[in-house]
């Protein structure tokens, strides 16, 4: 059998890419060079204590000077180096009462960003609670988390993930607005030119209010009857199935698909509220994100990204979202 050379198909693919992207983003693809910036905070890194984003062990003993980089030095080499975009650290999730200790370093390495013509977006992580330290700030915190089908906790990472880090659920709005806030404190008091989303996906949660939203986007169904088979879709379950079964079978369950045709739609609502969010603050902000794609058509998402969303929207999509 023949292999294909899929070189030129890569390449035309590229190319595609970017025209397609272009349409979207207000920033030039062509004049734009791209560096990832530092956005772990120093105190992720010891409360992980292992290796993690970048390599970097938590326990190292160089972690902390290393993390040191609130001055011009980076900006002053990105300018030599003609590199004009990045992303850095703003907000880990973990609370601003915890997180705006490193806000003064913050501001000052985003105004050395400016001073050599480097735009800054604010790294704000979207998948991620640390009920550890949050607790004290928001009491309430346990009702910002989402739950699995059995009634336990969603962990970053899946139920073998970080036990301290939560997944937040997707209809609470307290979480929502305070997501909002931050971004807003990025664009003002931090200066930052946008923001960039990490890890813009969820994981399905099972509390009271996703089981009472699910129930409502039923009821707008037309002629349930023909799809469900019942024309009361009032007390339906959420569906309780394991996740990992999904790559390897056919959704044929109506009441499955609707759930995941909900999860689709509860995404790309709150994206845009995001989005309108931002703009309403900053209007020229970008809003950017690290999404993941569907494995395939039949897979309920997981982790999604709206094409609607993608108005003035410069997203850094890749294959698997950055598990930091």
């Amino acid at each position: 059998m023949k292999t294909m050379n899929m070189k030129p198909f890569a390449v035309a693919l590229l190319v595609s890419c970017a025209a397609q992207a272009a349409q979207f983003v207000e920033i030039d693809p062509l004049t734009t060079r791209w560096t990832f910036g530092a956005h772990e905070p120093y105190t992720m890194y010891r409360r992980v204590g292992n290796h993690c984003t970048g390599g970097i062990d938590g326990n190292a003993q160089w972690v902390k000077p290393w993390l040191d980089w609130w001055d011009e030095h980076a900006p002053e080499k990105m300018e030599e180096l003609g590199l004009n975009f990045l992303h850095s650290r703003f907000y880990k999730g973990m609370g601003w009462e915890v997180e705006k200790k490193d806000f003064p370093g913050v501001q000052k390495f985003v105004r050395n960003c400016h001073k050599h013509g480097v735009k800054a977006l604010a790294y704000v992580q979207f998948c991620t609670l640390y009920p550890e330290v949050m607790r004290a700030e928001i009491p309430d915190i346990d009702n910002w988390a989402s739950i699995d089908f059995m009634g336990r906790k969603n962990l970053y990472g899946g139920y073998n993930g970080q036990y301290f880090r939560w997944a937040p659920c997707l209809t609470c709005k307290e979480w929502e607005e305070y997501t909002k806030r931050m971004c807003t404190i990025a664009l003002t008091d931090g200066g930052f030119d946008g923001i960039m989303f990490d890890n813009v996906f969820d994981m399905p949660c099972y509390c009271d209010r996703c089981q009472k939203a699910f129930r409502a986007y039923l009821s707008k169904i037309k002629n349930p009857a023909e799809r469900f088979g019942f024309d009361d879709l009032r007390y339906m379950l959420l569906p309780r199935l394991d996740m990992s079964r999904l790559r390897d079978m056919d959704v044929k369950d109506p009441v499955l698909q609707a759930w995941a045709l909900w999860r689709c739609g509860l995404m790309n609502g709150l994206l845009m509220r995001l989005r309108e969010h931002i703009k309403s603050v900053k209007a020229d902000a970008i809003v950017s994100g690290n999404p993941t794609a569907l494995a395939r058509a039949s897979l309920p998402p997981r982790r999604t990204w709206p094409s609607s969303a993608r108005r003035s929207t410069s997203s850094s999509c890749s294959a698997r979202t950055s598990r930091s």
